[in-house]
């Protein structure tokens, strides 16, 4: 996991990291605190809950199946940089053509959704509506 925040910190000052690893963090810790209620597996027996008992190797294991799955999510932050659309569809073009065309176009989807919406939220606000309180409902 250093190597991979030390990788994005030569590419861009790890500005695209520093965007993304509050998420990445808190998926991290549902991990942590889902995992041991899920998986019974172990000797060490901290506690029960609900009759069931956490152990500790339950809870140990979570904190590495977080460990890999962080590491993984930075490694695909510093992929984004390196491999843009126009590299992937070059890439996979000759072997898989309509798998790397429905991928690029997937891959470019979400960028694109993402500028509408805030688009729409630029018009909105210029209308008067503020799209930034209430309920999803209300917006």
């Amino acid at each position: 996991m250093c190597s991979q925040v030390i990788l994005n910190i030569m590419q861009d000052g790890g500005k695209k990291l520093k965007e993304s690893i509050k998420y990445y963090i808190f998926l991290g810790f549902l991990i942590v605190l889902v995992n041991p209620f899920i998986s019974h597996r172990g000797r060490t027996i901290l506690l029960y809950f609900f009759d069931n008992p956490v152990t500790l190797e339950a809870v140990i294991y979570g904190i590495a199946m977080m460990m890999s799955l962080i590491t993984i999510l930075i490694a695909f932050v510093s992929y984004n940089m390196v491999i843009t659309c126009d590299k992937f569809m070059f890439l996979f073009s000759s072997i898989f053509p309509k798998t790397a065309f429905i991928c690029m176009m997937a891959m470019r989807f979400v960028p694109v959704l993402k500028k509408r919406s805030q688009d729409i939220a630029l018009v909105q606000k210029t209308r008067g509506t503020d799209t930034s309180t209430g309920s999803f409902i209300q917006r």
